[in-house]
């Protein structure tokens, strides 16, 4: 199931990559007949906010935009595709700490020599998703600036 799928993809990127992804707790799956229920239960991430609610309100230093664009390089690099990749799924902890949540239907892509294009539209999406969160609030502390800064710490040295 998803779930379990979901639930495997996170320990091994928690336990064995050491990704910044909340640690799983319990997985379970409940059948009835041909429907099944899943619930996936992972650890809270103390003091952490979505990119977007803090965005609402402050704006990240470029420093942060680069972290964030590091994180996930890091992810990339390790062949993790994240398919709902947004800024409601980037966390943020009171450390500045970032974090990548929601990896339902996420999954490790087979190692491939300039089998690239999945990670640039991963990135793709991503900007995709902050330019939707910019036309749905008034105020959202985003720019180019930003996303250049993104991408610098993307492209950076990892």
């Amino acid at each position: 199931t998803r779930a379990y799928q979901e639930f495997h993809l996170l320990h091994t990127m928690h336990n064995a990559l050491a990704l910044p992804v909340p640690q799983p707790a319990a997985a379970h799956i409940k059948t009835s007949g041909l429907i099944y229920r899943a619930d996936i239960i992972t650890t809270r991430i103390q003091d952490a906010q979505s990119a977007v609610a803090i965005l609402k309100n402050n704006a990240l230093d470029m420093a942060l935009w680069k972290k964030v664009g590091a994180i996930v390089r890091r992810f990339h690099d390790n062949n993790i595709y994240h398919h709902d990749l947004n800024a409601n799924n980037i966390l943020i902890d009171a450390k500045e700490k970032v974090w990548l949540i929601d990896f339902d239907r996420g999954r490790l892509m087979p190692r491939k020599q300039n089998n690239t294009s999945w990670k640039q539209s991963n990135i793709a999406r991503l900007h995709r998703s902050l330019v939707k969160e910019q036309n749905r609030h008034e105020t959202l502390h985003w720019s180019p600036e930003s996303w250049n800064c993104l991408l610098e710490g993307y492209n950076g040295p990892n």
